[in-house]
């Protein structure tokens, strides 16, 4: 995306703010004569990589100028530039005019996605919200999908299904999330007394899960949730066998563990990690 500004000097020393064309605030120092600076500016909006590039073109004044950018360049342009930055540039002629420019490079798209759980494996009563963080300007558009729901809240999600939401920003750029929904109350067993039973505790002192099953089948399969509806981590489980699980990576959270085997949910618990 290429924007085109134009500052210029003044007989005396000013201070001057102004609003870029991506909502960002510019400070202008200028000082001592009709020194005037142009810029173009290459910013990269839709991700974090550095490969935007600020030009420059000094008109007035009298040359040869002098550049100083942030970033290290002494030339009339400098690459590099990274989106979430700030850029700044001084000028000076040879005479001693001087104009000094400071440039917030916008963020690039962010969102968050909250969920609540639907009530069981089979319902769909579950919802999400998907909230923008930031974006090059406001406004954006969402899509939910299954559903083609163009809302930031979706209702009606069901148990266990794998949903995507996907934001587009005014400048075309476009971010995309999944996730899976819970399909069972947090913390709430599904277990019946004929059912086989699993526990599960955090071990501080070794920074690890515990987990058993203590009846049933003989094998099991573990999944470890974050309450965004996030697999964080699988494993298995051996009937009458204590599994150690690593859990140093993770961060320090409410949890939802979801023990299963081929046919059915065997049970879920949450798990608080200090």
């Amino acid at each position: 995306m290429f924007f085109l500004l134009a500052f210029s000097a003044f007989a005396t020393q000013t201070t001057q703010d102004r609003k870029l064309p991506f909502e960002k605030e510019s400070e202008i120092a200028a000082s001592n004569g009709g020194l005037s600076v142009q810029f173009i500016l290459d910013v990269p909006d839709c991700d974090s990589l550095c490969i935007g590039q600020f030009s420059c073109f000094v008109q007035g004044g009298v040359p040869p100028f002098t550049y100083s950018w942030s970033t290290g360049s002494i030339d009339s342009f400098t690459t590099g530039v990274c989106a979430q930055s700030q850029i700044s540039l001084y000028v000076e002629d040879s005479v001693g005019d001087w104009v000094n420019t400071v440039y917030f490079v916008p963020q690039p798209l962010r969102f968050l996605v909250t969920t609540t759980p639907a009530s069981c494996a089979t319902c769909c009563d579950g919802s999400g919200l998907g909230t923008v963080i930031s974006s090059c300007s406001l406004p954006v558009t969402y899509l939910w999908n299954p559903g083609m729901v163009t809302l930031p809240t979706i209702n009606n999600m069901c148990g266990n299904i794998t949903y995507s939401l996907c934001v587009t920003d005014v400048c075309g750029c476009t971010l995309c999330d999944t996730l899976i929904l819970c399909g069972f109350p947090a913390g709430i067993s599904n277990l019946t007394p004929d059912q086989p039973v699993f526990m599960a505790t955090y071990a501080s002192a070794g920074q690890c899960i515990m987990a058993s099953l203590l009846d049933g089948p003989s094998t099991a399969q573990l999944d470890l949730f974050d309450l965004q509806g996030r697999k964080i981590l699988q494993s298995t489980l051996e009937k009458s066998e204590t599994r150690s699980i690593n859990a140093a990576a993770l961060a320090s959270g409410t949890y939802l563990i979801v023990v299963s085997d081929e046919k059915r949910l065997l049970g879920n618990q949450l798990l608080v990690i200090p």
